[in-house]
């Protein structure tokens, strides 16, 4: 028997649970008041505003069409101990109120399993009094499923499970009977923190599932969102790359949660590379047709357009900086021209070119660089001793020398992002010289490969793990280094099938060990039927966010990242 309140084998839980249980067999149940008067107050300063909750539900059960009234919130007091969790309440248009939890939040609170459903309409839950429950008694709870989240209906906990839910200013208080919910706070646990095998259509277009897969010998816990991305209106999602929201600055990390509540996505998956020092991107990152950030060292990425189709290969953006000299002054407009040297002269100079590092990009190597004001409104140097070259409308209009790396802001000029932006020569004195003031300069673009360039959005990863079912991984022509490759670590990763689906993928640690390899990884995927993946970032960057919590893992071990694939109800993409 497993202790599905605490995620124990039974046989390592007895010590822990011979000094719980006297503990909890003991526990008074104040009443409320005078129990929060003890633990509540410390939260004080963390409870959030209480505010009407925007747009109609996506899907929801018959009895909860037509909310009349409806608030929402994010902290609740269950048993004394107050949370952060997402929480709504309804006025039915009988006047009846009705009390919903996050789906996500529930599950982890004790006693609580998630069963499989075909219905996102309904969540049938199993539900302990106690942890020696043999058989759980299963209720079905009903659900709504909005932009942003899905709410179970509490009514069936009241009124079974003789739960007494109430509001206390902007808060959720919840008293239980249950001494699963009691154990589960007293030990700390937290909310994410559950892996159990399920399957569960979470929405019209988002399918959650949980299970073991066995590759190599071993045994890994693997969590999939799989997306429609092609389906009717209804029941269609889309996806965009998001990053967080800083005053329109490319260079920042974030908690995938905030990025996730400032973009209203459904989820998100942590996303590309990103350098952990100065918070910049590394790799491609394309949102309506433009490139936001630019490709690296030939790695992987995914494309995506609106229709949903999906293609994975390895990217390359080559930009080319093409100049031309300076306009001659009046004086050298018509110089004397003498006849053995005048056919020499009236041949016009060939133009330069110079090639581009990167765009927008925390990769840093030496000769030129290019930053538009999708980086931001000014630019910080990232290095010792470069060279900024201002381009305005085609023609370079300044220079500047910086000193060391972090020191100074230099705006960034505003215009078309093709004509008008920032050069940053490193390491490149010679190259910036050739660049003087009244160049004149012309940027070409070439996209390899070039049916890539025709998909609007995109997002830098690596390696590329499988292409049209086969596993082609070979992540040292994609600049990755020795150690990485042989890294055992979680992933995160990318997946096509061949019935359509798309799929958003975790793999943690296989049972009694670490995480798979890149190989490993290639070789799960392969066996579930991907036809093509990619690598993600892995590592403590791996999570995977559901209405607005992390499913994944335990969110206290969750790295801040820099971008991810966020995941849009309805079709309704980010800007």
């Amino acid at each position: 028997m497993v202790l599905h309140c605490l995620g124990w084998p039974i046989g390592k839980s007895v010590g822990r649970m011979a000094i719980l249980l006297p503990l909890l067999a003991s526990f008074n149940f104040p009443p409320a008041s005078a129990q929060e008067s003890a633990v509540a107050d410390s939260f004080s300063d963390s409870r959030p505003d209480l505010s009407p909750v925007v747009g109609a539900p996506i899907s929801a059960s018959p009895r909860l069409q037509k909310p009349m009234t409806t608030l929402q919130g994010k902290q609740v007091v269950i048993n004394g101990i107050s949370l952060s969790i997402p929480w709504v309440q309804w006025q039915l248009e009988d006047n009846s109120v009705v009390f919903a939890l996050s789906d996500v939040a529930l599950r982890s609170l004790g006693g609580i399993d998630l069963l499989d459903t075909d219905d996102p309409q309904i969540q049938p839950i199993a539900w302990r009094q106690t942890p020696l429950q043999e058989q759980p008694q299963r209720l079905e709870l009903p659900a709504v499923v909005t932009a942003q989240a899905r709410y179970l209906d509490l009514t069936p906990l009241q009124r079974n499970a003789s739960w007494k839910v109430t509001m206390e200013g902007d808060r959720l208080k919840i008293q239980t009977r249950s001494i699963l919910q009691i154990s589960n706070l007293l030990l700390g646990r937290s909310l994410g923190h559950v892996f159990g095998p399920h399957d569960i259509q979470w929405a019209p277009g988002i399918r959650w599932q949980q299970r073991y897969v066995r590759e190599g010998g071993a045994e890994f816990p693997v969590t999939l969102l799989h997306l429609n991305l092609n389906g009717s209106e209804a029941d269609a999602v889309s996806l965009a790359p998001i990053w967080p929201d800083d005053e329109n600055d490319l260079a920042g990390i974030a908690p995938i949660g905030e990025t996730a509540s400032q973009a209203q996505v459904a989820a998100v998956l942590n996303g590309g590379f990103f350098n952990r020092n100065n918070k910049t991107p590394l790799g491609a990152i394309r949102q309506g047709g433009r490139w936001v950030s630019g490709p690296i060292l030939n790695r992987g990425a995914i494309a995506w357009d609106d229709q949903g189709n999906v293609a994975m290969d390895r990217l390359q953006l080559n930009e080319v900086l093409v100049a031309t000299k300076p306009r001659p002054s009046p004086a050298q407009t018509n110089p004397p021209i003498s006849n053995e040297n005048a056919a020499t002269e009236a041949q016009p100079p060939k133009p330069a070119e110079f090639p581009l590092i990167s765009l927008n990009s925390g990769y840093l190597k030496a000769g030129f660089s290019r930053y538009s004001r999708d980086w931001g409104k000014s630019y910080v140097p990232l290095t010792d001793n470069e060279v900024l070259i201002y381009v305005k409308n085609g023609v370079v209009i300044e220079q500047k020398e910086t000193q060391l790396a972090g020191e100074g802001q230099f705006p960034i000029p505003q215009g078309n992002p093709l004509v008008t932006f920032l050069v940053v020569a490193r390491s490149n004195r010679t190259g910036a010289a050739k660049l003087p003031v009244g160049t004149r300069l012309r940027l070409q673009q070439q996209v390899s490969p070039p049916a890539l360039a025709d998909y609007p959005q995109g997002l830098g990863g690596g390696p590329l793990l499988i292409q049209d079912g086969e596993v082609i991984l070979d992540a040292a022509v994609e600049g990755f280094s020795k150690a990485f490759i042989n890294q055992r670590a979680p992933r995160s990763a990318a997946a096509s099938f061949a019935n359509g689906n798309f799929a958003l993928v975790t793999v943690h640690e296989r049972v009694g060990g670490k995480g798979p390899t890149l190989a490993e990884l290639a070789q799960l995927l392969q066996s579930i039927g991907a036809q093509d993946a990619l690598n993600l970032d892995g590592g403590s960057s791996t999570q995977l966010l559901l209405g607005g919590q992390i499913i994944n893992r335990n969110p206290r071990s969750a790295a801040s990242v820099h971008n991810g694939l966020g995941v849009f109800q309805g079709g309704l993409a980010a800007p």
